[in-house]
């Protein structure tokens, strides 16, 4: 097998040719570049520091950003974190993390570490995650040098600064990402060491790395794959040791997989509407093309991306995949001329991406059928495979030629940097984000909910009205925005229009909690008899706290306010201070202050609520 253009590797660079023993030499070093090569060892030794600067520099931006989106459960409302024993119960305990639906204890223990460091300032979390940035493409470099594949610098470098990957830097939750990556690289390091030297000692140490991948994250359960690629991409074959090596950590990731996907499906409180079959399949060829766009030409990037219609009907549509396919046979059959390198990359991208193309149905798709940070860990094959290429290039033409690549290839660093630093400004809060959002995907109800939502915040409850009302059209079991909807009308003291929408939401089934709380609330609390229902609400806030993942300050208040409404004022007091305690808890002392002497006072003497003004906390915090 000629290697053609592309390299095969330190560990390739012997390759026996079919029907002879005779083994062929690697391409020796000229005098020229043996000359270089004290250079070239200085180089090596400043690459590492240089990372960490563009790193750093690029993602400055980030510093700025406040919590954004899913930060504000995962972190500020996350009570774990706070306390001393939050450590333990992440790991003993399944269920107690806000919205989360998996066993991600490496990921939240370093949140829980990170919060006695500098609590509720997100200076310090953006810090944390620029360097685990910088980190993973240090890793990136040593493990491409480590195995003897040229670009190395090159492919760090761009991996670092690459715009599609500020969504995983700038956005504190998506650390869980950051770790996952760098695990995965260190487990496929040890099993290199595993491959050449053999020992359990190294499989030993590449397991222990996969592990503490999968619980940091679950995208790392294509490792076996991946390591399977690698060996036939150095080898031709997978043989006896490295058959044994993935096979061994398959077992591992399988189990933890099946058990992170039995988890999400215990803690899940309603089932998905999950698209037929044949629409996913064909679907996903759109899917993998847009995240393959976006990582050639990132631009008009987004955290919500429009939808694409996807007929399984119409053949048209199939093409995507057919493409793929037509690319993989393509350079299958061209693997004897050009390398095993190109098609070893294209496969290595197609299986990171495989969960997240929409085969395997989850929660986000609904939102966004791609997101820029799930192929934060696939994108290594590609921009791996681009440096690799062009360092095999430059060692065939002329130094001036070699040295007009890296020049344009450096352009490239820095036309990358630039954009990164532009899209992270988006990430400077809740209303730049989806500010941004609603310009490149201005039909979402999604994206009109949460910007809705910044509106509602501010005070602005007219044009949050709108906003909400056009979100609810588009998808009217939108119910976080329908929920937020009764809140707008209820701060304009259309107190009837609220309690209308609400109970028409609770009518066609939603149990969700904005919902429950807000009806429940209203009910309990209004003096307009047309509005009170003090046995509907009992009934609703007991729903709401019975079903709740993790019970609030403001559903307790909310059971609290029933109780009292139907006259049981021993239960509200008692649900009160449960209420007032937890939100001292959550550092809510304002609102635990508002309790303790505003409503307490009340049940205590034997007073229900009668309240002109809306004084919940509007249900849905985004």
């Amino acid at each position: 097998m000629a290697e053609g253009v592309w390299p095969a590797g330190r560990a390739a660079v012997l390759v026996t040719h079919k029907g002879s023993s005779r083994k062929r030499q690697g391409r020796r070093a000229g005098p020229a570049e043996e000359a270089a090569a004290p250079g070239a060892q200085r180089l090596d030794a400043a690459a590492p520091c240089a990372l960490c600067i563009l790193a750093i520099l690029v993602f400055y931006p980030v510093m700025k950003c406040l919590f954004v989106w899913d930060d504000v459960v995962a972190v500020l409302d996350n009570i774990l974190l706070r306390t001393p024993g939050g450590a333990w119960k992440i790991w003993t305990t399944i269920g107690t993390i806000p919205a989360e639906k998996h066993y991600w204890p490496i990921t939240y223990t370093l949140l829980w570490a990170q919060w006695q460091l500098w609590g509720n300032a997100p200076e310090g979390y953006h810090i944390v995650s620029v360097a685990l940035n910088a980190a993973v493409a240090l890793q990136v470099w040593r493990l491409m040098r480590r195995l003897g594949l040229p670009g190395a610098f090159l492919a760090a470098a761009v991996f670092a600064v690459h715009p599609v990957h500020v969504e995983v830097v700038a956005w504190v939750i998506s650390q869980k990402d950051l770790l996952a990556t760098l695990f995965f690289l260190i487990a496929v390091e040890m099993h290199a060491n595993h491959d050449e030297r053999g020992g359990w000692k190294w499989l030993a140490l590449a397991a222990g790395a996969a592990i503490a991948a999968m619980l940091s994250k679950s995208s790392p359960v294509v490792l076996p794959a991946a390591l399977a690629i690698w060996a036939w991409y150095r080898h031709g074959r997978i043989d006896r040791r490295n058959g044994i090596g993935i096979a061994v950590i398959g077992a591992v990731m399988l189990i933890m997989a099946v058990a992170d996907m039995g988890v999400g499906a215990a803690l899940a409180k309603a089932e998905l509407a999950t698209p037929p079959l044949a629409e996913r399949i064909a679907a996903s060829g759109w899917n993998f093309w847009r995240y393959a766009l976006k990582l050639v030409c990132p631009l008009w990037l987004s955290p919500v991306y429009p939808r694409v219609a996807v007929d399984p009907g119409n053949m048209l549509h199939w093409l995507p995949l057919a493409s793929i396919a037509a690319v993989t046979a393509g350079l299958w059959a061209a693997r004897r001329r050009i390398g095993r390198g190109p098609l070893a990359c294209w496969l290595f991208y197609g299986v990171a991406l495989g969960p997240i193309l929409g085969i395997i149905h989850f929660k986000f798709l609904e939102i966004s059928q791609v997101a820029d940070r799930y192929q934060y860990m696939a994108s290594l094959g590609p921009v791996a495979g681009a440096s690799v290429l062009i360092a095999a290039w430059s060692r065939r033409l002329s130094r001036a030629q070699a040295a007009w690549l890296y020049a344009a290839a450096g352009a490239v660093v820095l036309l990358f940097s630039g954009l990164s630093w532009r899209q992270a400004a988006i990430f400077r809060s809740q209303r730049t984000l989806f500010a941004h959002a609603i310009t490149i995907a201005p039909d979402s109800p999604y994206v009109l909910w949460y910007l809705g939502t910044e509106e509602l915040n501010d005070g602005k409850n007219e044009l949050a009205e709108r906003m909400f009302v056009k979100a609810v059209k588009i998808k009217p079991d939108l119910w976080g925005a329908v929920s937020n909807y009764g809140v707008s009308l209820i701060r304009q003291n259309r107190i009837r229009e609220a309690a209308s929408v609400l109970r028409r939401a609770v009518d066609q089934g939603s149990v969700e909690s904005g919902v429950l709380s807000n009806l429940a609330w209203l009910m309990a609390s209004q003096a307009d008899p047309q509005v009170r229902n003090p046995a509907m609400a009992l009934k609703l806030a007991t729903q709401l706290v019975e079903n709740a993942q993790i019970v609030t300050p403001a559903y307790l208040n909310t059971l609290a306010a029933a109780y009292a409404a139907n006259g049981r004022f021993a239960d509200a007091v008692v649900n009160l201070r449960k209420a007032i305690s937890l939100a001292r808890d959550y550092n809510e002392h304002k609102y635990a202050d508002n309790l303790e002497k505003l409503i307490l006072p009340a049940y205590e003497s034997g007073r229900p609520m009668r309240l002109k003004s809306f004084q919940q906390d509007g249900g849905n915090r985004r």
